[in-house]
Order: structure tokens, then C-alpha cells, then sequence
């Protein structure tokens, strides 16, 4: 693979891996920081990624 290809590869899979907090930030979730910080501890277990990916999409949001 040339490094493009590879540079592509790594941001798409770190875009992918931080989705939760990605999600939660957009959201403007109450618990952004409790969520970033678990998607980033334990988002590399699988299980740990999609609980925190469901908590970043539960309804407790600040409203504007």
C-alpha cells in the first residue's frame, strides 16, 4: 500500500473508534466526558465500544 492508502486507513479507523464521543459531542450529551473517557479506556474491547456507543445516543442531552 502506498501512504496514502495508509494515512486514509488510520484516520477512517480512528473516526470510527471515537463515533461514540464523536456522537455524544454533536448530541451535546450531559455525560460527554464520563462517555470520551470510556470510549478511549475501553473502546478497543468491542463490548466496551458498543455500550458506550448506545450510551452516547440515550436522550440525556442539554437542551440549547
Amino acid at each position: 500500500m502506498d501512504k496514502a492508502k495508509v494515512a486514509l486507513f488510520v484516520v477512517l479507523s480512528l473516526l470510527l473508534y471515537f463515533l461514540p464521543a464523536i456522537i455524544a459531542h454533536v448530541r451535546r450529551h450531559r455525560q460527554i466526558a464520563a462517555i470520551t473517557l470510556l470510549n478511549l479506556l475501553l473502546g478497543w474491547t468491542g463490548l466496551g465500544w458498543v455500550l458506550v456507543f448506545f450510551w452516547s445516543w440515550s436522550p440525556n442531552v442539554k437542551l440549547i
